[in-house]
């Protein structure tokens, strides 16, 4: 039996967080939760994880840090970006330290299936073959919500 794409959801919002769950979980993909940056880290540390969603804004360690501290253990995991006030900075920020999208909230589920799985690379995006995508998405392919 082949191994389904997990993915852990990180956020303060509990009901957000188990709807983002739920979702990953219909697209047939296993999904796991964590209600801050540390309890992440520990359960990055504990499973084989292949993307990571994650907010800016939460108690203690905020996203931006955990997007570091994962990216300098496992360079190459996928990770997406959500936050509700996503300005220029915090997208350019999350970019820059090597977020694969950032997602402005309230996003419609479907921005956030089309960024997961352009993540973990069971998607073509824009004519790039889903191989391709995957391996762009940690450095050079990262996306934005806003990029048209």
């Amino acid at each position: 039996m082949e191994r389904r794409p997990t993915v852990l959801v990180v956020d303060d919002e509990i009901t957000l967080t188990m709807s983002i769950v739920f979702l990953i979980e219909q697209m047939g993909m296993k999904g796991l939760r964590a209600f801050d940056a540390e309890q992440a880290l520990e359960i990055l540390g504990k499973n084989e994880v292949d993307a990571v969603i994650s907010d800016v804004n939460m108690p203690g360690m905020n996203g931006i840090e955990l997007l570091r501290k994962i990216k300098q253990s496992k360079h190459e995991l996928p990770v997406i970006i959500m936050s509700g006030d996503a300005d220029t900075w915090t997208t350019n920020e999350a970019l820059r330290e090597g977020a694969c999208a950032v997602l402005e909230k309230p996003f419609a589920n479907n921005m956030l299936s089309i960024a997961l799985r352009i993540a973990i690379g069971t998607e073509e995006a824009g004519g790039i073959p889903s191989e391709a995508s995957a391996q762009e998405c940690p450095g050079k392919g990262r996306r934005s919500a806003f990029d048209p």
